[in-house]
């Protein structure tokens, strides 16, 4: 809510997917609009925007992994300012303990994101 995002696709598994409709609904009791389809199977991270192309039309989009939060000082501002960038994207990330277990960024000497 905070991040002034409005219009929400959902992508589940098969399995899922009604599970994830009846506890959320269309999403109009928070003032949202939220949408589902269904990713047959796990063929990665960027096919999200193939089965969201109709949804994303022209408009600026945010890929959100389900399992991650973020949320803290600074953030809102941070993601309206990524929001208003024209020149590429945002990648937001954050340190664990146990980096082996996820997806790796590192950064070149200005703190852009070098490689993933």
């Amino acid at each position: 809510m905070q991040s002034g995002i409005r219009d929400i696709l959902i992508i589940t598994s098969p399995r899922d997917q009604l599970a994830y409709a009846d506890l959320l609904g269309d999403g109009s009791q928070w003032g949202i609009n939220l949408q589902y389809t269904i990713q047959a199977s796990p063929d990665g991270l960027a096919q999200a925007f193939l089965l969201g192309e109709d949804f994303i039309g022209q408009s600026p989009v945010c890929l959100v992994l389900g399992d991650n939060i973020f949320y803290g000082a600074g953030f809102t501002s941070k993601l309206r300012r990524a929001a208003q960038r024209s020149d590429g994207p945002s990648v937001f990330a954050y340190y664990v303990h146990d980096p082996e277990r996820y997806g790796v960024v590192e950064f070149d000497a200005e703190g852009r994101a070098d490689w993933y």
